[in-house]
């Protein structure tokens, strides 16, 4: 029978791996967290806030949607909403016929908007001393105030944010 021999104390090379090893480790753990982190930084430094911007003065209709974030807007879908329901998929759709527009935007759906950017949805230049036009402009601003824009919408990571909503009454201020 033999006896049992001691157990040998580790050399010095034996610790300069064990020790590597361990750095190894850590430098993955620590590389792989800092990725983690700059990935929550970037969806968060690229998001998009969209805002329904209305202009209504000096013979000026305007409504325009304007992505005041620092990343691209993803329309997804834009609804236009009739007494809170949903009615059409552009604002031109829901005015009287009218030839004399400025400009409007049919189904916005699935465009982007990059940072500072905007469409125009609706436009109308008038002039004001023009009774005729001065009519059609109240008509306009009577059918406007009856109307909500719906926009849902995404970032570039295909994340759905929160649904925007603004409501169109401001233009019945004057009639």
């Amino acid at each position: 029978m033999s006896v049992p021999t001691a157990i040998q104390p580790l050399d010095l090379a034996t610790y300069l791996s064990i020790g590597a090893t361990i750095i190894a480790l850590l430098a993955v753990i620590v590389s792989s967290w800092t990725a983690w982190m700059q990935r929550q930084h970037n969806k968060l430094s690229f998001r998009p806030f969209p805002e329904i911007q209305l202009r209504d003065m000096n013979g000026h209709i305007k409504i325009s949607l304007t992505n005041n974030g620092t990343g691209p807007l993803i329309i997804k879908t834009l609804n236009v909403l009739k007494y809170k329901k949903n009615t059409a998929k552009a604002l031109i759709e829901l005015m009287p016929a009218y030839n004399g527009w400025t400009f409007f935007a049919h189904n916005v759906d699935g465009r982007s908007i990059k940072p500072s950017g905007d469409i125009i949805l609706l436009e109308l230049e008038y002039d004001p001393q023009n009774t005729n036009q001065l009519n059609i402009a109240n008509l306009i601003r009577e059918n406007l105030s009856t109307l909500d824009i719906e926009i849902k919408y995404m970032n570039v990571y295909e994340n759905i944010l929160p649904t925007y909503t603004k409501n169109l009454s401001w233009f019945g201020r004057l009639i």
